[in-house]
Parts: C-alpha cells; sequence; structure tokens
C-alpha cells in the first residue's frame, strides 16, 4: 500500500499571520514533512500567529502529534502563538484523547480564520 501523500500550502492572509493548510494523512511515513513546513515558517521570523489548518487532515498519529506539540513548543519560545484549527472528527479525536486539544486549540484564534477552501482558491503556492 502506497503511503498518502502530504500536501502544505502556506498563505499569509497579513504579514504577521501564516496559515499553514494540510492535507493528507499526517503519520511516521509525512511527520517530517509537515515538520519542515512548520519550521520554515518560524525560522522565517515574520510571523506572529501560525494557524495549522488539518481541515484536509484524514488521520493524524503520534508522530504527528509529536510535530505539532514541538512546533507549539518552539512558537512559544519564539514569541509565536501556534494554533490548530478546522480538525475532521478523527484528528480531532486524537487530540481530545491525549488532552492536546487544550494546548493547541485556540478557539478565539480559530473563529477568525477563514473557512478552508480547495487548493487553488485561495491564490497560494502548494510546497
Amino acid at each position: 500500500m502506497m503511503p498518502t501523500p502530504l500536501h502544505l500550502t502556506a498563505t499569509w492572509p497579513d504579514p504577521t499571520t501564516a496559515i499553514l493548510a494540510v492535507a493528507g494523512e499526517v503519520d511516521l511515513a509525512t511527520a517530517d514533512q509537515l515538520q519542515q513546513g512548520l519550521n520554515s515558517i518560524l525560522a522565517d521570523g515574520h510571523a506572529r500567529t501560525l494557524v495549522v489548518d488539518l481541515d484536509g487532515v484524514r488521520f493524524l498519529d503520534a508522530r504527528g502529534l509529536a510535530v505539532l506539540l514541538a512546533a507549539h513548543r518552539r512558537g512559544a519560545h519564539d514569541g509565536v502563538t501556534v494554533v490548530v484549527t478546522h480538525c475532521r472528527p478523527l484528528p480531532m479525536r486524537v487530540l481530545e484523547v491525549t488532552g492536546l486539544d487544550k494546548i493547541l486549540i485556540d478557539p478565539n484564534i480559530a473563529g477568525r480564520c477563514p473557512s478552508p477552501r480547495p487548493a487553488g482558491q485561495r491564490g497560494e503556492v502548494k510546497r
């Protein structure tokens, strides 16, 4: 069985807010790709808020959780708020069972995020 490829799309709705839309399965085979995408935005130094849009994620395992938590911690160290939005039921259940929903989801920020639209309709560039 071929692993499902991970697609990352970064957009900047304003100069200090980055949205990283993630689509596919986040697991052992793809977590490093997610980590590189998150680290790239955090290393840029312009973001004050990094929103990880998981609307396109069908599966999230422990390695994916570790990557999200590491980005959250790095962001906190660097003064960047890192949050997760638009979780589908299965990834949301994983976040809830582990208690990470209380750390990674901020309803105040999620409410300000635009609803996800299919790639190519937001003027973004796929990586």
